[in-house]
C-alpha cells in the first residue's frame, strides 16, 4: 500500500496531480506523510470502474457477497492493532478507545449486514403485487476524520451487502484507516471496481463526486454545512442522500435519578474520542437543587482524566485532530467565559506540560444560559455545559431546544417515568437509564442532524430501490 497513491479497479495507482495534503500527527502537529489530490480524470477513472463491476456484483450471489463481508471481518480483527493506532496518531483517539471502536462497531456491522444481505427477501409479495429491491448502483461514501475507520467500514459494507459498488472518499486529515480498509477488501477476495478509493478534499473530490453522473446514491457524514451543500449539489439529478451530521446532544437528569452513574456514564459520552463525537452528551439539564453534586462529579470526572499521547495506555482524553480544530475549540471557551458562565475546570490554553500537538484542557461550565454558543452550537471537543432547570416541562423544553435531533438521554430512578420524558425528546437515539447503543437498530438524526438512517435493515434499504409489478 502506498499512501501516495489511489485504489482503483483493484489496483493501487500513482496520482497525478503533484498537489499533496499534509497528514499531521495529533498529538505533535508535525507531517506525518502526504495524500494526493484526486484528478477529474481519476475522479471519472474510479467511477468507471464502479460503474463496470456493477452488473457483475449486483448479480452477484447475495451468499457469496455474504461470505465476502465476513471475510473482510476477519481481515479487519487480523489488522486490528495497526488501524487502532492509525486512529491514535491521525485523529487522536486514544489508544485504549481506538483498539475498542476498531474491534467493535465496525466488526458487528460487518457481521450484521453479512447476515441481511444473506436473509432479506428481495423480492416481497403484497397482494397481487410483486415488490422488488434492487442496488441503487454505484455508491458514493464519503466520511468523517474522527471515526476514520468506523464509518468507512459501515458505508462500503452496507453499499456492498445491498448489491452497490463504492467510491469512497476519506477525509485528508485523517485517511490512513481507509487505506487499509482498501487492502482489507482486496486481500478478502472482493472483485476489482466493486470498492475504490480516492483521496482529495471534500470541496474538490468530494464535490465532483456528489455531481457526477455516474453515482446513484451519496452517504455523508460530517458537519450540517457540508451536508446541506451535498443536498445542493445532489438535487439536480434528484440522487438519493443519506446523511449523518451535527448534534449538541442533552442528558436529561430526573430529580430521583442516581446521580453518580447519570453524570458518569454522561461525562463518559461528552470526552468520547476527546469530544469529538457526533452524539456526544454535551449538554446536562440538571434539576437547579442537584447543580451543586452534579457539578461536584463532574468536576471529579475532568480532573482524573488523564491528557496525553493517544498512543500511551493510560490516556483517557488526546489531542484534538488539528490546528484549526483546537483554535476552534479554544473559542468556544472563550466565548462561554465571555457569557459569564461559571468555568467549573479546565479553561483555555493548553494542559500543562502539552504544549506540542492540539490538546485541550477537560472544560466544565456551570450555569449556561439556553442563548449561549456553547449551549446551541457543536464544539466537538471536551467540553460540557450544564444548565439548570425548575420543572420537569422546563426540562423537556430545554432539551429539545435545539437546532439539532441526533441523540439524547434521561435518567430516573422510575423506569416508567424515564420511558415517558424519553419519549418526547426529539432525537434520533435516545438512551434511557444507560441503555447501551444498538447497532442492529437504525441509526439517524432528525432536524438539522441528518436525514436517512445507517446500521440494521434500515440503513441496507437506503442501498435499495423499489419496483413493483402489478400481475
Amino acid at each position: 500500500m502506498s499512501r501516495n497513491a489511489l485504489f482503483i479497479d483493484g489496483a493501487w495507482r500513482s496520482a497525478t496531480d503533484p498537489d499533496r495534503h499534509s497528514v499531521m500527527g495529533a498529538a505533535t502537529g508535525e507531517t506525518l506523510y502526504l495524500v494526493p489530490e484526486a484528478t477529474p480524470r481519476e475522479i471519472d477513472q474510479a467511477v468507471d470502474a464502479a460503474r463496470g463491476a456493477l452488473d457483475g456484483w449486483r448479480s452477484t450471489s447475495a451468499q457469496i457477497r455474504s461470505e465476502l463481508l465476513l471475510s473482510m471481518r476477519e481481515g479487519v480483527l487480523e489488522r486490528l492493532e495497526e488501524i487502532a493506532e492509525i486512529w491514535a496518531t491521525e485523529a487522536g483517539m486514544p489508544i485504549s478507545a481506538g483498539r475498542a471502536a476498531t474491534g467493535g462497531l465496525p466488526v458487528s456491522a460487518l457481521e450484521s449486514f453479512a447476515e441481511i444481505a444473506r436473509t432479506f427477501e428481495y423480492e416481497q409479495s403484497l397482494g397481487h403485487s410483486r415488490m422488488l429491491y434492487e442496488p441503487r448502483g454505484v455508491a458514493v461514501a464519503i466520511t468523517p476524520w474522527n471515526y476514520p475507520f468506523s464509518q468507512v467500514v459501515i458505508k462500503a459494507a452496507t453499499a456492498m451487502a445491498a448489491g452497490c459498488t463504492v467510491v469512497a472518499k476519506p477525509s485528508e486529515l485523517a485517511p490512513g484507516c481507509a487505506y487499509v480498509f482498501a487492502e482489507i477488501t482486496a486481500d478478502a477476495g472482493v472483485p476489482d471496481g466493486v470498492f475504490n478509493l480516492l483521496s482529495g478534499s471534500g470541496a474538490s473530490v468530494g464535490e465532483s463526486l456528489v455531481a457526477h453522473t455516474g453515482t446513484d446514491v451519496v452517504s455523508f457524514t460530517g458537519s450540517t454545512a457540508t451536508g446541506v451543500q451535498i443536498l445542493r449539489t445532489a438535487a439536480p439529478q434528484l440522487k438519493p442522500c443519506t446523511l449523518e451530521l451535527g448534534g449538541k446532544s442533552p442528558l436529561l437528569i430526573l430529580p430521583n435519578a442516581p446521580l453518580l452513574a447519570a453524570v458518569s456514564g454522561g461525562m463518559a459520552s461528552c470526552f468520547r474520542n476527546n469530544g469529538q463525537t457526533c452524539t456526544a452528551l454535551t449538554r446536562f439539564i440538571v434539576p437547579r437543587r442537584l447543580m451543586s453534586e452534579v457539578t461536584d462529579i463532574a468536576r471529579d470526572y475532568a480532573d482524573s482524566s488523564v491528557v496525553g499521547n493517544p498512543l500511551d495506555e493510560a490516556t483517557t482524553i488526546g489531542p484534538l485532530v488539528s490546528a484549526s480544530q483546537w483554535e476552534r475549540v479554544q473559542s468556544y471557551i472563550r466565548s462561554g467565559i465571555e457569557a459569564g458562565a461559571s468555568l467549573v475546570t479546565g479553561g483555555l490554553g493548553h494542559p500543562e506540560g502539552l504544549d506540542a500537538g492540539y490538546y485541550v484542557k477537560p472544560t466544565v461550565f456551570t450555569d449556561v444560559e439556553q442563548d449561549s454558543r456553547i449551549a446551541r452550537e457543536e464544539i466537538f471537543g471536551p467540553v460540557l455545559s450544564i444548565i439548570p432547570y425548575d420543572s420537569q416541562e422546563e426540562a423537556i423544553r430545554l432539551a429539545n431546544d435545539s437546532d439539532y435531533g441526533l441523540a439524547a438521554s434521561v435518567w430516573g430512578s422510575d423506569q416508567d417515568e424515564a420511558l415517558s420524558v424519553g419519549r418526547q425528546l426529539v432525537a434520533g437515539t435516545i438512551s434511557v437509564n444507560g441503555g447501551a447503543f444498538n447497532p442492529a437498530a437504525p441509526y439517524g438524526g432528525l432536524r438539522r442532524s441528518g436525514m436517512g438512517h445507517e446500521l440494521g435493515e434500515a440503513g441496507f434499504r437506503e442501498f435499495l430501490e423499489v419496483k413493483v409489478l402489478n400481475v
